[in-house]
Order: C-alpha cells, then sequence, then structure tokens
C-alpha cells in the first residue's frame, strides 16, 4: 500500500499532539475545550462522543476543533510554549487512515472468533 505524506490530516494530527502536549490535556478533553471555544456552551457528552470517534478512525476533525487548534497553536507559538520532544515525534496518528482501520477492524475479529 501507498501512504501519502504531508496531507491535510497528517499536519492537523501534528498540530493536535502539539496542543495537547502544550496545554497537558487529553484528545477529548481538547474537543470539549474547543466546542465550548465555538459555541460558547458546553458540549452534549453524547454528541461529542458521535463525532470524536470518526477522528479517531479516520482522522477527521470538525471544523470547530481544527479552529481551535491552529489558533491555540499559534498562540503557544506567539508565547514562546515549544515543547521539542513533540517535534522529534513522528507523526503520532499514523494509523488513521481507511487502510489500516479496515485491517485492525478484520484482525480483532479474527481474535474475538478464535476466542
Amino acid at each position: 500500500m501507498f501512504f501519502k505524506r504531508n496531507t491535510p490530516i497528517d499536519e492537523d494530527a501534528e498540530q493536535l499532539a502539539y496542543v495537547t502536549s502544550v496545554l497537558n490535556v487529553s484528545v477529548f478533553r481538547l474537543f470539549e475545550l474547543a466546542y465550548e471555544d465555538w459555541f460558547g456552551e458546553s458540549a452534549n457528552e453524547g454528541y461529542l462522543e458521535a463525532v470524536y470517534m470518526p477522528y479517531v478512525v479516520f482522522g477527521t476533525m470538525p471544523v470547530w476543533l481544527r479552529n481551535y487548534v491552529r489558533k491555540t497553536a499559534q498562540l503557544c507559538d506567539e508565547a514562546g510554549m515549544y515543547v521539542p520532544r513533540t517535534a522529534a515525534w513522528p507523526n503520532p496518528y499514523g494509523f488513521l487512515n481507511v487502510e489500516n482501520a479496515i485491517i485492525t477492524l478484520g484482525l480483532v475479529l479474527i481474535v474475538l472468533l478464535i476466542v
């Protein structure tokens, strides 16, 4: 299989990893913060879970999360909040593509059928 490098999803995932490292929050908490910033109110947890799962499987970000991540990354850079170890990380979300998701699901099903 051939994989594309430096796609917008990869760049978004790198920025998201950077922001979660700087803010020291989980990805799900970042979803909550981004929703509150965009809509001005707390999100329903069921809705956040429904939006979070496509991100986990396919790497697709809602526009409000992408905006929050980019804005926060820019503010962190301007403030000099740099986390050196994130720059050395390879893309931590390299598994976020359809082919690998299908392979992973297939392997999980095989294991479940055997057990």
